[in-house]
């Protein structure tokens, strides 16, 4: 059996009904288009080596000959496969990953220097994915979409794609859900509506959960019970005389209390008399802390 070469891979699965066909029409005329090769694998028409295999024809073979295998691939496919914009991005997709590791190959063998694949002649200006998305003409945005699939996506999610029953835009939004086997679960419903209304649910109850985890921790606040509301109480009273009386002094506080402070109204001072346990309280409390760090 030959090997298939990575280049050969990047193109999606002919659709079954379609590969049949192929296999009668070999069966009952023969190879009329052979079967290229490149470095001792199958660069160009996998499914034609398979359909000869399956209906018992002898695979004809001739190697490659040229200086661009990646635009030799992109050209005999393009017009021969029906492919969907979706589709060809994530075949685009596929090749700047190809383009990088190819780069990082050269770069480990001392080669930094020669064209990449992606542009043979090196006057290509631009990032990889503009260029691979002129070439194939779509977006480099739908390239950069298919990338997030390949690289993010669950394996049913990236088949769903390559055959074209779901479009990278879509795919994409899937890709965005951390889980991959929520991602699974997404792609397995077969109403788009239905998978769109359930990517928007796990997307809130995602974002739930992280706006839980980066709100700040309650801290602790020392002390007993008693103190705690003590000094609660005490700092819930100075935050309104603050914000509502904009007292910035204690002597401010006292001199428009007294200012204000009506007494002849029996019912003023009974409030003013039940206060007095409170306000000595603080005032002996106050008195003591400074000793304390006078001491």
């Amino acid at each position: 059996m030959m090997e298939m070469h990575a280049l050969c891979m990047m193109l999606p699965e002919m659709p079954a009904a379609q590969f049949e066909q192929l296999a009668l029409d070999i069966k009952a005329n023969g190879l009329s288009h052979p079967i290229t090769t490149y470095e001792d694998k199958i660069l160009d028409g996998r499914h034609r080596y398979r359909a000869c295999i399956q209906v018992g024809v002898a695979p004809q073979y001739e190697k490659f000959s040229g200086a661009d295998p990646v635009s030799y691939v992109v050209g005999e496919n393009l017009h021969r496969r029906h492919l969907t914009t979706s589709q060809l991005a994530m075949v685009a997709a596929k090749l700047a990953n190809y383009e990088r590791e190819a780069a990082n190959k050269r770069m480990r063998v001392g080669k930094a220097t020669d064209p990449p694949v992606t542009s043979p002649e090196g006057h290509e200006k631009g990032e990889t994915r503009e260029i691979l998305g002129k070439r194939f003409g779509i977006s480099g945005s739908t390239v950069d979409g298919a990338v997030k699939v390949l690289t993010h996506g669950a394996p049913e999610l990236i088949e769903k794609v390559q055959q074209g029953e779901i479009t990278v835009e879509e795919g994409k939004r899937i890709a965005g859900i951390k889980s991959k086997e929520s991602q699974a679960q997404i792609v397995s419903i077969t109403s788009k509506k239905g998978r769109h209304a359930e990517v928007q649910k796990r997307t809130r109850v995602s974002n739930s959960k992280r706006a839980a985890a980066a709100a700040p921790k309650a801290v602790a606040v020392p002390g007993t019970p008693f103190v705690k509301r003590f000094l609660s109480r005490l700092e819930a009273l100075t935050n309104d005389l603050e914000s509502e009386f904009k007292a910035k002094t204690p002597e401010d506080v006292a001199a428009r209390f007294y200012a204000e402070f009506d007494a002849t109204d029996p019912i003023l001072i009974a409030q003013f008399r039940r206060a007095m346990i409170g306000m000595r309280a603080v005032a002996i409390v106050v008195a003591e802390s400074q000793d304390k760090r006078a001491a």
